[in-house]
């Protein structure tokens, strides 16, 4: 499993920048403020996993290679980052450390109309987004990163976004974390009880069906009765 992430100029084109495993952050696990960092950003996105094995994907048939989607967050140090720009260094290592790409719950993208999202800090949302407003579709992603990566069936994909949250707060992060879990949960758990409705709807009509069946054979108009009977066993032995 790799991590593929969309990294965003300010002319909108894109880049894909691989990551460690390590750099996600899964179940709500807690973050911690990397000893390296004073000054956090965030960039809250959406993210896709990957459900086929590919390479040099066209962008018509990348639909195909994935069937989930949630909302993640990619956490930036900015001072760190801003360090190894002074001097000429990439700056890949403050947005790849451990526990930098948070990932909500994944729900399937038929139940995903639009995948609309919310950037909530503090109370107040500062950022709405959804797959028409990304700056390139996901399609478009898969198909430049299978340019350059093979896709592995579970890898992820953060497709990115121009959208840059700076001077976040320890109290800031823990609280977005918990609205976007939270948000997506409900979803789940809405959708998991509207299939398990269908389903049952489904099934109550087939044994109605049954029901209302009429037998192929109908019990005859005379009875028979028998007065008086005998069971003889020939021939019969039992082992144990």
């Amino acid at each position: 499993m790799k991590i593929l992430c969309a990294e965003y100029n300010e002319a909108g084109e894109a880049a894909i920048v691989p990551v460690g495993d390590d750099a996600l952050l899964r179940n709500n696990d807690d973050f911690y403020l990397p000893g390296f960092a004073k000054e956090l950003s965030c960039v809250p996105q959406l993210v896709v996993r990957i459900s086929k094995l590919g390479k040099c994907v066209e962008e018509r048939f990348a639909s195909r290679y994935y069937r989930e989607m949630g909302v993640g967050i990619r956490f930036y140090a900015d001072d760190f980052e801003r360090s190894l720009q002074s001097r000429g260094l990439p700056v890949g290592m403050a947005s790849s450390f451990e526990g930098s790409a948070a990932l909500g719950a994944l729900a399937d993208c038929g139940e995903c109309a639009g995948a609309a999202y919310r950037f909530v800090l503090n109370g107040e949302t500062v950022f709405s987004g959804d797959l028409a407003s990304q700056g390139l579709s996901v399609e478009k992603l898969i198909t430049l990163a299978s340019a350059y990566h093979i896709l592995k069936i579970g890898d992820y994909l953060f497709c990115g976004n121009r959208f840059r949250q700076r001077g976040l707060q320890v109290g800031d992060l823990t609280g977005f974390l918990s609205y976007v879990l939270q948000i997506l949960n409900s979803l789940m758990m809405i959708s998991n009880v509207f299939l398990m409705v269908t389903r049952s709807m489904a099934s109550a009509g087939r044994i109605v069906e049954v029901l209302d069946e009429d037998p192929a054979q109908k019990d005859g108009g005379w009875a028979f009765r028998v007065e008086r009977g005998e069971v003889e066993f020939c021939d019969v032995s039992f082992k144990y």
